[in-house]
């Protein structure tokens, strides 16, 4: 009798055993942000991360990194998303239109009157980078993020859109350069962590960032003045890699789905903070702001954006852009590209 009680008591175990449900391993995303000081990597990011451990269950952690951890400046993140190096990565516009400039389109200067203005354009291009370009942006494109405003922070004052002439500005964009030096500036490109030390010495008379770089980094130091100058925001696209996409469960790409919404309006609410409080600082430091900039320039600037950086952008793009940029931005701007 003992024997067979044993023998029945296994039997019962196995079954049990056998009939529970796997329990997946947790899988660790590794998700790469632009930079730790911002508020989108220490509030976004770390929200987003709570928030899918919890809507999982446990079932998806996640890691969050910077840019300059990975000793990355940005460029490099199509190429890892589509390698499947990392999972979900924060695709910055400005970074890689060297590699993809048809996604420019939606970031060329002097096309936005405003930062809320800037966020119905990107709104407007998600649908049509999903559809079309998701093979050029690393994987799949489910939401768009924004730094601060950008702006010109200069050693010098403009007065008059002519005060730019002769001036060294540094970009990090294509469109920027063709903008600064068809209003007669200098376009001169310098990674962001040399740009202090130029404006320093001198190397160059101005530099265009947001303000919570420029007041991260001191820059009322070095400069006086800053200036609106349609520069757009520094936004770009949240992307996921396909890969980490798929291997998701059906009810997981649906908590995924939802995050994605709601990351959006959150990095776009968080460059507004960051915005007015890089600007707050920069004037409690005696900076001089012109912002918004002068209405008597508004028209020359979008007059540059329409016959200069809109026409340059389409010749690095391809034949398609000016349809894209007339069905997509034109109804946003106000004029079509001919």
């Amino acid at each position: 009798m003992n024997f067979i009680f044993r023998r029945m008591l296994f039997a019962i175990s196995l079954a049990v055993f056998i009939a529970a449900p796997a329990v997946a391993a947790p899988v660790t995303w590794k998700v790469v942000s632009n930079t730790r000081n911002s508020l989108q990597f220490k509030e976004k990011w770390q929200w987003f991360a709570e928030e899918m451990k919890k809507r999982t269950n446990g079932e998806v952690l996640v890691e969050v990194t910077s840019f300059p951890e990975l000793n990355l400046n940005g460029q490099e993140l199509i190429r890892m998303l589509n390698s499947n190096l990392l999972d979900v990565g924060e695709v910055v516009i400005g970074y890689v239109s060297g590699d993809a400039p048809i996604l420019e389109g939606v970031q060329l200067v002097g096309m936005y009157r405003s930062y809320e203005h800037n966020h119905e354009g990107y709104k407007a291009f998600l649908p049509t980078v999903q559809e079309q370009f998701s093979n050029i942006i690393g994987g799949r494109p489910v939401g768009t993020f924004a730094f601060s405003a950008q702006h010109l922070w200069s050693r010098f004052p403009v007065n008059t859109l002519a005060d730019l002439k002769g001036k060294k500005i540094r970009v990090f964009s294509v469109s920027q350069a063709d903008y600064i030096n068809a209003l007669g500036g200098e376009a001169v490109f310098i990674p962001l962590a040399d740009v202090y030390v130029s404006l320093e010495r001198g190397l160059v008379d101005g530099c265009i960032t947001g303000p919570e770089s420029g007041a991260g980094q001191k820059m009322w130091e070095v400069t006086k003045y800053i200036t609106d100058l349609r520069l757009g925001a520094g936004a770009g696209f949240v992307v996921i890699s396909r890969k980490s996409y798929a291997a998701l469960s059906e009810k997981n790409k649906a908590v995924f789905d939802q995050l994605a919404k709601e990351i959006d309006e959150i990095g776009w609410s968080i460059g507004v903070k960051d915005t007015k409080d890089g600007l707050d600082q920069a004037a409690a430091h005696g900076m001089t702001l012109t912002i918004p900039g002068k209405p008597e320039w508004q028209e020359s600037l979008q007059e540059v954006a329409r016959t200069v950086v809109i026409p340059s952008w389409a010749k690095r793009s391809g034949a398609n852009s000016k349809d894209l940029f007339n069905k997509v931005f034109s109804p946003i701007v106000g004029f079509d590209v001919k």
